[in-house]
């Protein structure tokens, strides 16, 4: 991306197109921009730090949904 003006694209306009489709969306977006692709590491471990916290909770929720479903008698 080569302005920081369309990162907004990624949360008001993907998000809720993904979601409308039925993808679960745990996360913010990432928007990248094309002149900090060569930084790309600096850019990404934040936004993964603050990503996996979601993405655990997300998973542990989805885990024990399936647990309890398979408590359920037939």
């Amino acid at each position: 991306m080569k302005s920081a003006q369309h990162a907004l694209a990624v949360g008001v306009h993907l998000r809720p197109l993904l979601v409308e489709l039925g993808a679960t969306v745990p996360t913010p977006g990432l928007a990248v921009l094309e002149a900090d692709l060569g930084r790309l590491d600096a850019v990404l471990q934040p936004w993964a730090r603050g990503a996996a916290g979601l993405l655990t909770d997300r998973l542990a929720r989805a885990r024990l949904d399936r647990r309890q479903a398979a408590a359920l008698p037939a």
